[in-house]
């Protein structure tokens, strides 16, 4: 595990998590304000939820697909910066990722049995001034399965 001291690092711990099913090296990526958001194709529109849920179900995957997990990050992370809202000088700047990913996920090896996405994703990361630790506080799925 990297000391979370930039996105980058963050999202190279992000990606041992999964690969080694750490659900606590995951919770560590995430900031107290966590929310995940994806499109429900069945509802036509964006859901969310927040850090607790995401744990439970961050949990259960991980247990479920016990065999293998495999995230690979495609290409390079467009970066940009999301300025500080309203009028408030001591708001928050945070980091914007833009990155393709695949994920393959295991329940049997031979022969494979499991699921796979692709798609892109977008991590948003505040630092922690305190610590100067960085964490994702927003994470929008675009994939495809």
């Amino acid at each position: 595990m990297l000391k979370p001291v930039s996105p980058d690092n963050v999202l190279q711990n992000f990606r041992y998590a999964y690969e080694n099913r750490d659900l606590k090296a995951y919770e560590q990526c995430l900031d107290e304000n966590f929310q995940f958001a994806w499109f429900d194709d069945g509802k036509g529109n964006w859901e969310s939820y927040g850090k607790a849920e995401d744990l439970k179900r961050t949990e259960s995957l991980f247990k479920y697909f016990h065999k293998s997990i495999r995230l690979t990050w495609l290409g390079e992370p467009e970066s940009s910066i999301e300025p500080s809202k309203g009028d408030n000088p001591f708001s928050e700047t945070r980091i914007v990722y833009l990155v393709g990913f695949e994920l393959v996920v295991l329940w049997q090896e031979y022969p494979a049995m499991g699921e796979w996405a692709h798609g892109q994703a977008e991590f948003k990361f505040r630092k922690d001034e305190d610590t100067g630790f960085w964490y994702i506080v927003h994470w929008k799925d675009e994939s495809e399965f």
